[in-house]
């Protein structure tokens, strides 16, 4: 099982590493969007931790996608199976209340005490 999960997270690692980040329009749209907020002009004004960290980031965002496309569903976390059967118990009937009557619905006794 451990050796599973390293492989996975090789594999996971080997393709953040092979990601092509400088020709993808989203990510470099959402790079130049934060560096005109940061107030600077380039984005190598911008320390490369934090570039690395807006890249893990977006792949985090975008690899679940991905695996979808791959027809890897398994390996994307938090993933359940989700049961397509209806409940096949038959119904029960359970007493009800009747119900309750409004305020105008109730009998008054108009009659002198």
């Amino acid at each position: 099982m451990i050796r599973t999960a390293n492989h996975s997270e090789s594999s996971i690692l080997s393709q953040y590493l092979a990601y092509p980040f400088d020709s993808d329009a989203n990510f470099k749209k959402g790079l130049s969007d934060i560096v005109s907020l940061a107030g600077t002009n380039r984005s190598t004004d911008i320390p490369e931790d934090t570039i690395r960290s807006m890249r893990v980031f977006y792949f985090n965002r975008r690899s679940p996608s991905a695996l979808i496309e791959a027809g890897r569903m398994d390996e994307i976390p938090n993933n359940k199976t989700i049961c397509t059967d209806l409940n096949s118990a038959s119904l029960t009937s359970s007493p009800t209340a009747p119900p309750r009557k409004k305020p105008w619905e109730n009998e008054v006794d108009l009659s002198p005490s």
